[in-house]
């Protein structure tokens, strides 16, 4: 017949809860921050692919000094940059590998959309008479370039 001994080892039920409840403490102490470093490398990802579709359409257009239409880029920029999907400038882009790209009507600026994984839509404008400018929108119903083919620089 089995006896219960006070010296033998072991963790008692409220010692137990106690070990829970300090995880439970420490991941929703470290859930959130987790998440928001999650969002902001989602973001750089999505700004890094407006860098690569910047200095690519940059490189086109020193060939004839003006970028070419929208729709000529988005049918000869895979063969300069193929690690981005182009899409004309009414397509909202869904991902930050699919750029949407605008062009005005006298080839000097382009206006180009990417979508983060977090959400936010990256949009920029380049001229090549005028430094770029920037636009993020948290919440965007759409996420084209035609979005931002006229606007203020607002920034990052």
């Amino acid at each position: 017949m089995y006896t219960y001994r006070r010296d033998e080892g072991g963790f008692t039920l409220i010692e137990l809860m106690v070990v829970i409840m300090i995880i439970a403490v420490l991941l929703a102490m470290a859930l959130p921050t987790f998440l928001r470093f999650r969002a902001r490398a989602q973001d750089s990802a999505a700004q890094q692919s407006l860098a690569v579709a910047q200095k690519t359409t940059f490189a086109v257009a020193l060939q004839d000094d003006s970028y070419p239409p929208s729709a000529t880029l988005v049918a000869t920029m895979p063969g300069f940059e193929g690690s981005l999907d182009w899409l004309d400038g009414v397509t909202s882009s869904t991902s930050p590998a699919e750029v949407s790209i605008a062009d005005d009507a006298g080839g000097r600026e382009l206006a180009m959309a990417v979508l983060s994984r977090s959400g936010s839509c990256f949009y920029l404008r380049v001229s090549l008479d005028a430094p770029p400018a920037r636009r993020v929108d948290a919440a965007p119903a759409t996420c084209a370039g035609q979005d931002y083919v006229d606007g203020a620089d607002a920034g990052w």
